[in-house]
């Protein structure tokens, strides 16, 4: 488990690498591509961003460490490790982790709408997170976003700001299956039609069998 951090510019390490850049021995580094796909994933599925410091961080929690660690791995310098926010107090229930980034302007974000571009490495967390195949050799993919931040419409439009068309369901009588639509009643469940999510797969760095039912 990562206990410190080393500062990408200098290379020293630290256990409080937000302290290292308030006092300014070193500037905060750009975050790499990867670094803001990863950040844009966490703000879309609803991670906390704290504001009560001189610059923003984000907050994470989950009942497996596991994921926060991978989290943390994910996002290198800028993740803090993971530690128990809350300790369970009987056998059924569990541990709540916590994971916090280091205090960075570029993660100010006031919420899911302020993810104005998916990135491909955005693209491929979300689906792999929430996408379904819907049919057999033809079919649609479903994006189940319900327990997300985001909502269904602003994951359409950043659906269409990469060329890939979605398909709504309006209400019975409007919406019949075809062979490559395959609708769903709920607004927060995004349907991407047969050729456009084939493309849109490729496109996240996909295949048919990693969204597979």
């Amino acid at each position: 488990m990562k206990t410190v951090n080393r500062c990408p510019q200098c290379g020293d390490r630290f256990e409080r690498l937000g302290q290292h850049y308030a006092v300014g021995r070193c500037d905060r580094p750009e975050l790499s591509d990867r670094q803001r796909a990863v950040v844009e994933y966490l703000i879309l599925l609803g991670a906390n961003v704290r504001d009560d410091g001189a610059e923003s961080r984000l907050e994470v929690f989950s009942t497996k460490r596991w994921r926060l660690a991978s989290v943390a791995d994910a996002l290198g310098w800028l993740a803090n490790s993971p530690r128990r926010h809350v300790e369970a107090t009987d056998p059924a229930s569990s541990d709540m982790w916590a994971l916090t980034s280091v205090p960075h302007p570029s993660v100010a974000y006031d919420g899911p709408t302020d993810v104005s571009q998916l990135r491909p490495l955005t693209a491929r967390l979300v689906l792999t997170e929430r996408a379904t195949w819907v049919g057999t050799l033809f079919g649609s993919l479903h994006v189940d976003l319900r327990g997300f931040d985001v909502d269904g419409d602003h994951l359409r439009s950043l659906l269409a700001s990469e060329g890939v068309a979605t398909v709504r369901y309006d209400g019975d009588g409007y919406a019949e299956d075809t062979h490559t639509a395959r609708y769903h009643w709920h607004p927060d469940v995004v349907v991407v039609p047969h050729y456009d999510a084939l493309e849109l797969l490729e496109w996240a760095g996909l295949s048919l069998s990693d969204v597979a039912d």
